[in-house]
């Protein structure tokens, strides 16, 4: 049996293994699967993220490509971001409910953090944005700018954008 397990990989029969060898992903993203069980749970969702894998995915891009899926969006931080900025002015919340509820949320305020600079004890996309501008005006006046040169290239970027007008 153990040259069978040595040649052929672990044999696993639980539903994480089940939906890894469904999405054609190996044992290393157990951990991604284990930690947003909801979102696996819609067949919708995980079609839609096995649409976007690519055989180089490592587990971080994985995670981005379910945080488009949730916001229906591009895997791409900015994209993600104005997808729920255009809920958020539509004063809707169904993609960032389901963003929730699968536990992405963390990880989206870790992108955040990590290339926007943004932290807050009780983050938010309407706490985001308020600091988005804050910091923008802060530029243009010589305050105190709390969020990075990245943040302030994506306020411009939305500004100027013809599907976010």
């Amino acid at each position: 049996m153990l040259d069978v397990q040595l040649a052929h990989g672990e044999f696993r029969t639980d539903q994480v293994a089940l939906w890894l060898s469904e999405l054609e992903l190996g044992m290393a993203f157990a951990e991604v699967v284990e930690d947003h069980v909801e979102f696996f749970k819609a067949a919708k969702r995980r079609e839609a993220l096995k649409r976007r894998l690519e055989s180089d995915d490592t587990p971080g891009r994985v995670r981005m490509k379910m945080l488009s899926v949730c916001a229906q969006s591009e895997p791409r931080l900015d994209a993600v971001l104005e997808s729920l900025l255009e809920e958020l002015a539509e004063e809707e919340d169904g993609r960032w409910r389901i963003l929730v509820r699968c536990g992405l949320d963390s990880d989206l305020w870790q992108q955040m953090e990590r290339q926007y600079g943004y932290h807050s004890d009780a983050p938010g996309i309407k706490d985001f944005v308020i600091e988005l501008f804050k910091s923008c005006y802060a530029m243009e006046t010589g305050g105190d700018v709390h969020l990075s040169s990245e943040a302030l290239v994506f306020l411009r970027r939305w500004k100027d954008s013809r599907r976010h007008e």
